[in-house]
């Protein structure tokens, strides 16, 4: 009886609904304001204008266009994820999508550094792929980098062709180029600058280049002045060059360079010549007894 009358007095009972339904609510508050909270922040990072990205640097690049560039990626992050999330957000623009797509899409590209800048900037880093040669085998003809690969098929029309006098290379043996394919080597490459820039300081202006095969340590170079030139990338140019000036200087008059057919530089210390007139007169020697103007 007591202990009833205590308990009525307390009103234990009640509080306890009390608490629960206040606990309840709470509950109900709290989560009402989180979900809210999330739907909100969900909002400012991916859906407002806070985290978009808006400027776009891009550096290093030479040949290739900015406004290439800038076009290749504005066409990536304009696409949404999913449908839904827009891609042109700080938080959801990837380093490592937008290097790839760029490598993808520009083969003169050597290297690319995406750096994201919050809240609202992206820098592009360029390292261009510098064309050293032109490599011509079969139809196509290619682009060779520095590192003697084959980035780009050529266009003939680009005016960087024209601008930097590149040397194209002819593979006699036609055999199939593919894009990425290592084709010389840096040595090779610095072999046939080189080479040109030695016939040009004695007086011979070349014209076209060709070799055997890619493999081949031969180059051959015809000039304007008349000359073929044998040359061999086994043995140091230098020295290649030494020999071929004391046997000009001492063996064919200036007035006779003209008339030589070849020079054979592909023996290391050695030369070896011949004279256009001296293969008419073996045609003549070797000719039957009736070979008559008629019969040339």
């Amino acid at each position: 009886m007591s202990r009833r009358y205590i308990q009525n007095c307390t009103g234990g009972k009640q509080n306890t609904k009390f608490s629960l339904v206040l606990d309840f609510i709470s509950r109900v508050v709290f989560n009402i304001l989180f979900i809210a909270f999330l739907v909100v922040l969900n909002y400012i990072l991916f859906f407002s204008h806070v985290l978009e990205i808006t400027d776009v640097k891009i550096v290093g690049n030479e040949v290739i266009g900015t406004e290439e560039i800038e076009k290749t990626f504005d066409e990536y992050a304009q696409k949404k994820i999913l449908n839904i999330l827009p891609r042109n957000n700080f938080l959801l623009i990837s380093e490592h999508s937008v290097r790839n797509l760029l490598l993808e899409n520009f083969k003169r590209i050597k290297s690319v550094e995406v750096v994201k800048k919050f809240p609202q900037s992206v820098e592009i880093k360029i390292q261009e792929r510098k064309a050293l040669l032109i490599w011509c085998s079969g139809q196509d003809c290619f682009f060779i980098d520095e590192d003697g690969d084959a980035y780009a098929k050529v266009d003939f029309s680009l005016p960087e062709i024209a601008q930097n006098d590149l040397i194209k290379i002819d593979d006699l043996s036609a055999s199939a180029v593919n894009v990425g394919e290592s084709i010389t080597n840096p040595s090779y490459e610095q072999y046939v600058l080189d080479m040109k820039k030695a016939l040009e300081n004695i007086g011979f202006d070349p014209t076209s280049y060709h070799t055997p095969s890619r493999v081949a340590d031969e180059i051959n170079v015809r000039t304007q002045q008349g000359p073929e030139f044998y040359f061999s990338t086994q043995f140091p140019l230098d020295s290649a060059m030494r020999a071929f000036s004391v046997v000009l200087e001492k063996e064919i008059p200036e007035d006779q360079h003209d008339n030589v057919a070849y020079f054979d530089l592909r023996s290391e210390n050695k030369v070896f010549y011949k004279f256009k007139q001296m293969e008419v007169e073996n045609a003549q020697e070797n000719a039957p007894e009736n070979f008559t103007e008629e019969n040339k």
